[in-house]
């Protein structure tokens, strides 16, 4: 793509296991109404080769979703559990962008971008076990907004606390972050007590 060639055959680590990996993943959510025989509700990712379609993911703890870490694996399918009929203490709408987050401890963010008001945040906060922090953010261009719990949750990252709020950049796998890191560390030749911002990954 850069058309370079010639280039020095690149290092490979493993990065862990090949499922439940992802601590961060995001799903749309679909409201579709009272149709015979249609849920009324579908949330998950889309389709592969059918982009409109989305594909239900983690209704229960017997088939979660395998690409995620299993502890948000299970948070996820409490979520879903907990927003009730027609998921109606999430904001109201008939498509929901869904970004559910997990940091160290265990304790888990959700973003909701889209929807015509803030839903029973309090209410949702309240059913699920883990779920910390509530955020909303109503369309694109707009600041999201704490809606219920905590807005001071952190990540343990490389030996740093780092706050976790809608829009910070972490890597999804953290079996192969570490790698990214010192590779970066080692190309920029870093040494001891020097201070390395990286002011293109978004965080």
């Amino acid at each position: 793509i850069g058309g370079l060639e010639d280039l020095p055959a690149p290092e490979f680590h493993a990065p862990g296991p090949s499922l439940g990996y992802r601590n961060r993943a995001s799903f749309t959510l679909r409201r579709l109404g009272t149709r015979p025989g249609v849920p009324p509700v579908v949330a998950g990712f889309h389709a592969l080769e059918r982009p409109g379609h989305v594909v239900d993911v983690g209704v229960t703890e017997d088939a979660p979703c395998l690409l995620l870490e299993p502890a948000l694996a299970r948070l996820w399918t409490r979520v879903r559990q907990g927003w009730g009929p027609d998921a109606r203490r999430l904001p109201p709408g008939g498509e929901l962008r869904l970004t559910l987050r997990l940091v160290t401890g265990g304790e888990g963010l959700l973003l909701v971008e889209g929807g015509h008001g803030p839903g029973r945040p309090g209410e949702l906060l309240e059913a699920v076990e883990g779920l910390e922090a509530l955020w909303w953010t109503p369309g694109k261009g707009k600041p999201p907004r704490l809606l219920a719990g905590r807005d001071d949750l952190e990540e343990s990252w490389y030996g740093e606390r780092l706050p976790v709020r809608p829009g910070a950049f972490l890597q999804v796998n953290r079996h192969a972050a570490p790698f990214l890191h010192d590779l970066a560390l080692q190309a920029l030749g870093a040494r001891p007590g020097e201070r390395i911002l990286d002011a293109y990954a978004g965080f």
